[in-house]
Formats: structure tokens, sequence, C-alpha cells
């Protein structure tokens, strides 16, 4: 018996060492799992983000041009003496349109060709301005069209309402 103890063949010198191995097994399963989590969580902060900047860019754009149609109503309304400056503001206006324009179609393109590798038959937002923009530059890539629909509207059309 006392020989046995003090040889290094024993069954628990066999189990103490399988542990030993599983445990450093299990320590880099889970440092792999956990930066698997972090590179997840860090892909969809950046998905945010570009999302973000494509909307500020499309509202950017969408403001410039309700303040072009507000300066071309303001035209029409007011007295010659004003109109070259009102036909200087919806110049300055386009100009503004443009560069928001571009930006934003740059930012939203992943998305749009993204989109329509799905082939939708509908293009859904709870912002109707960022649906348009969607549907906007899937058309400017040329891609499929598909109808433009409010989430209720297909709820609704999904349960025949």
């Amino acid at each position: 018996v006392e020989h046995s103890a003090h040889g290094g063949d024993s069954l628990g010198s066999q189990i103490a060492i399988f542990t030993a191995i599983l445990a450093s097994a299990g320590a880099i399963v889970s440092y792999q799992g956990g930066d698997t989590q972090n590179k997840a969580m860090l892909y969809k902060n950046e998905a945010v983000l570009k999302k973000t900047q494509a909307s500020d860019q499309w509202n950017f754009y969408e403001a410039k041009s309700n303040k072009g149609h507000l300066m071309e109503l303001a035209l029409v309304v007011a007295p010659a003496k004003k109109h070259e400056f009102y036909e200087a503001q919806i110049a300055k206006y386009e100009k503004d349109k443009v560069e928001f324009h571009e930006m934003a179609m740059k930012i939203g393109k992943p998305v749009f060709k993204r989109m329509a590798e799905e082939e939708p038959n509908y293009i859904s937002s709870d912002c109707q301005l960022a649906g348009h923009h969607i549907e906007q530059g899937m058309e400017e890539l040329g891609l499929p069209k598909a109808e433009m629909a409010h989430p209720l509207t297909l709820l609704a059309k999904a349960y025949g309402l």
C-alpha cells in the first residue's frame, strides 16, 4: 500500500492531470467565446453608427429640400425687390442638397445592396424618410424595385385586413 502511494501512476494522479487539461481547454473555449461575443457587439455598434450617419445625412438632405421649397414659395409671394435674395437662397439649398444626398447614398449603399440580395416584395420602415432613402438608393443603383409600405400596413395585409 505504501509503495503504491509513492508511485506516480495512481488513478488519482491521472484524474488530476485529466481535470487540469479539461479546465485549460474550457478556459480557452470560454476565452474564444467571449472574443466572439465582443466582436459581435462591436459589429452591431458599428452598424448602428452607420445607420445613424446615413439617417443624419438623409435628414440634412430633406431639411435642405424643405428650406428650398420654402424659398421657392417666398419667391412667388415676395415683392420683386426681394426676388434676388430668394433666388440666391434657392441656389444655395440646391447646392447643399447635392453634398448631403451623395454622402447619404454612399453610407447607405451597403444596406441597399444587402436588401436587394433578398429580393424583397416590400421595403418597410417606421420612419418614412428612411424608407424613401432606401427605395431611392436601390433605384439609383439599378437594384430590383420593391414596394414601400409602413410596418402597420404590412401587418394589415398579413392578417387580410
